[in-house]
């Protein structure tokens, strides 16, 4: 992390979607850090509220909603049926050889970061997919 904590006129806005509020306030903070805003979420119902009337430049979403009525693969349907080109990111502690990933694909997502990077590698990946 190399850059100002001020947002700037170019910082980006994230959308950020998951239950373990350890994962949220990391990547709040990273993001934020390098001069991006941020708004976070738990659940896909707060989610899908908040982008009834806002456009992020990129959502990052955990595809394990724990008890949410949609799930990450779910909320990703229907983040493309109100946001059909902003960058869906996915979160995931599992892999290509458990199919969850190639599902999300499928879904709508744009790309996947395996949760357990660097900062450094996860900030790079994740602007990689940010317009």
């Amino acid at each position: 992390m190399t850059q100002s904590t001020t947002p700037t006129d170019s910082a980006k806005l994230f959308v950020i979607v998951d239950d373990v509020e350890a994962i949220r306030t990391f990547l709040q903070s990273l993001l934020e850090y390098n001069g991006h805003k941020c708004e976070t979420f738990g659940d896909a119902s707060s989610t899908m509220q908040y982008l009834a009337t806002n456009k992020p430049d990129t959502i990052l979403v955990d595809l394990n909603l724990g008890s949410d009525e949609l799930d990450g693969l779910g909320l990703i349907q229907s983040i493309r049926k109100v946001h059909a080109t902003v960058p869906v990111i996915v979160l995931t502690g599992m892999g290509m050889e458990d199919g969850i990933v190639p599902r999300a694909i499928q879904a709508g997502a744009s790309g996947y970061l395996t949760k357990g990077l660097s900062a450094e590698t996860v900030y790079h990946e994740i602007i990689k997919y940010t317009r």
